[in-house]
């Protein structure tokens, strides 16, 4: 390796001008072998190297760890529904948005059998579009009221009584939060579909859904998944299967205003041709059943839940 030393140096023209000139001159020029031949020097640059990997590594584990703790996870997965996955070495958290007026809504989410899972939902929900619209445009108090994933549990009056039978869960809070586990590649809004998935097939017979149906209300903790499939989700409300509307219907009241059972009566609104074809003894109900319309008490819904699901990685 050359070493080269500069010396400045000032010389006298002739006219006694002062001009600046640079001097340089080669010292001595040592090859890589006779650098490698000085143990010291070659020590100490191996150490000022070593300092120099150490502390970049330091660095960068310090802001490895900060990033992590502000944002802990490694990985970000959005499928088609929208359901958020955001997992690390430990576990997964997935954030979806149910719309309420969906029944049986596909959040997309795929789980396993021996899944272990904890859900946690919030946000608000009304069981009237209608309804709301009416008292606005009245500028009255709201008759019903906005509720939350916990849905609306009184059941005070004799309609209400009646009416909770006949949900989805027997005699839960209106409007809480349901899920149930979907086998991958049924579409439950299909009715032609094997009865063991058809989504009107439990409440048709009148039975409360088990292994593969759960209350989920604000939260539920480790709950296990029974089969493989996909999460669906609803609100608690009555599916307007044929068998349930003819139950239903014989506690309506008659054209005089009587109950056929007593038990105060249910109030059903008019056929939606009635004044066209001028026949006042049909109501709703009849017209939900001639036109298979399951959903209709669904349909006027109107509000959001964030679902929360935390799924444990198995060991």
């Amino acid at each position: 390796m050359a070493k080269k030393k500069i010396i400045p140096e000032m010389e006298n023209s002739n006219d006694n001008e002062k001009q600046n000139t640079l001097k340089v001159e080669i010292i001595s020029n040592k090859s890589l072998f006779e650098i490698l031949g000085d143990t010291k020097r070659v020590w100490k640059i191996i150490l000022v190297l070593f300092i120099l990997v150490f502390t970049i590594f330091i660095a960068l584990t310090f802001v490895t760890i900060a990033i992590k703790s502000i944002y802990p996870y490694n990985d970000i997965k959005i499928n088609a529904l929208g359901a958020t996955t955001m997992q690390n070495e430990d576990k997964e958290v997935i954030y979806w948005l149910f719309n309420t007026v969906d029944l049986w809504a596909n959040s997309g989410i795929k789980v396993k059998k021996g899944d272990i899972l904890t859900i946690r939902a919030s946000g608000r929900s009304h069981t009237a579009i209608h309804h709301l619209v009416d008292d606005a445009e009245n500028n009255k108090e709201l008759d019903d009221k906005w509720v939350s994933t916990d849905g609306e549990g009184k059941m005070d009056s004799p309609r209400d009584k009646i009416r909770a039978q006949y949900r989805i869960f027997k005699n839960k809070p209106q409007d809480a939060l349901l899920m149930q586990v979907v086998p991958d590649g049924i579409n439950i809004k299909d009715t032609t579909t094997d009865d063991s998935y058809r989504i009107f097939e439990y409440v048709s017979n009148n039975l409360q859904p088990r292994d593969n149906y759960y209350y989920i209300g604000k939260e539920r903790e480790d709950l296990l998944i029974h089969r493989n499939g996909i999460l669906h989700f609803a609100v608690n409300d009555i599916v307007l299967t044929d068998s349930v509307i003819e139950i239903m219907q014989r506690f309506a009241k008659d054209n005089s205003g009587k109950s056929e059972k007593k038990y105060g009566g249910l109030e059903f609104g008019p056929y939606p041709d009635s004044l066209r074809t001028n026949t006042s003894i049909k109501n709703e109900m009849t017209y939900y059943k001639e036109k298979h319309y399951y959903n209709a008490w669904f349909d006027d819904n109107v509000g959001s839940f964030l679902i929360v699901i935390e799924r444990k990685k198995s060991k």
